[in-house]
């Protein structure tokens, strides 16, 4: 089925970015045809302690599901950023922050905002 594919992508997403020797604190992916379960089991197959995991599911330009997972203290820090940029809702606990996104449009913003944000603290 098309879901148990979704959920064996997830698990080789994971695992290519966890075998990339260059792979540094940042990873961030978007799937259209993804779902809350699809994020999850990336969030979990990579190791968030240290790398930053930045997710979206949706249409490109419209709306969408997120998730960022991560060190507590950045995620609690950037989630409420991460809503006002996709106009979304979402709540966050224990190093995740997820919810919905209205607009995916600024989707790149969101990257640029983690990606300088792991320069800072790598």
């Amino acid at each position: 089925t098309n879901l148990s594919l979704l959920r064996d992508m997830a698990v080789l997403i994971a695992q290519n970015f966890k075998n990339d020797p260059q792979r540094g604190n940042f990873f961030s992916l978007h799937k259209k045809e993804g779902d809350n379960e699809f994020m999850n089991i990336i969030a979990n197959e990579i190791n968030t302690e240290e790398t930053l995991v930045f997710l979206t599911v949706g249409e490109e330009k419209g709306a969408g599901l997120f998730l960022l997972a991560g060190p507590g203290g950045p995620v609690s820090d950037l989630g409420p950023r991460i809503l006002e940029l996709l106009q979304g809702k979402g709540a966050g606990k224990n190093g995740y922050f997820q919810g919905k996104a209205n607009s995916l449009a600024r989707r790149g913003e969101v990257e640029d905002l983690l990606r300088q944000h792991c320069k800072h603290h790598s």
